[in-house]
């Protein structure tokens, strides 16, 4: 886990005070705010239960809007995505990434005169994560998976955790131990069996 950036407060900020230059929170506002904050704690409370959310390389990102997730990602490679709080969908994860690049045969209309340059296409898609597991909403429709991660290994066109960490590598060091992997850990070293523990 990270602590919250200046960037979270204040977004934090704006859902609880609706009035500018206000400090005041209005019961209404504080019930709102209150309803979906449980549902972003949920999904980081279940994200932290199923990864060691201790690695460098932070799982999600915070909250972030399309155009602050595009303008980081604009300059970076194919398959490169990050996770974040949907600002619009309150409550869900999204993840945006740069996506493949139309194939050749695709027609694509060139780029009118004095137009400025396209970048790569940046997609978003949504994600609800549940104690039942992961539901991704992306068009065409939308598919179930038993966790986090699991989602993110389906996706192959998902390679780099932004900035620019190989996905498996990141999965790899978050991913807790089996009970049969702890069991085998404490048979091969039995002086750091107090120190493993499953969640």
């Amino acid at each position: 886990m990270r602590v919250l950036s200046d960037h979270d407060i204040m977004f934090l900020r704006s859902k609880l005070a609706t009035q500018a230059n206000s400090d005041m929170v209005m019961a209404k506002d504080f019930e709102a705010f209150w309803q979906w904050w449980s549902l972003v704690f949920s999904a980081l409370e279940i994200i932290y239960r199923e990864w060691l959310c201790e690695a460098p390389t932070p799982v999600v990102i915070g909250f972030s809007g399309r155009k602050e997730s595009e303008a980081a990602l604009k300059e970076k490679p194919s398959g490169t995505f990050l996770l974040r709080f949907s600002t619009s969908h309150l409550g869900l994860l999204a993840i945006s990434f740069v996506a493949p690049p139309p194939s050749p045969s695709a027609s694509v209309p060139p780029p009118s005169p004095g137009s400025a340059p396209v970048g790569p296409p940046i997609q978003h898609c949504l994600v609800r994560v549940t104690e039942k597991g992961c539901e991704l909403f992306m068009e065409p429709g939308r598919k179930r998976y038993d966790d986090l991660q699991a989602l993110l290994e389906d996706i192959a066109t998902l390679t780099l955790f932004y900035p620019d960490v190989p996905k498996q590598d990141v999965l790899q060091a978050l991913r807790k131990p089996l009970p049969i992997e702890v069991e085998a850990m404490r048979q091969s070293n039995p002086a750091s069996a107090d120190e493993t523990t499953v969640a």
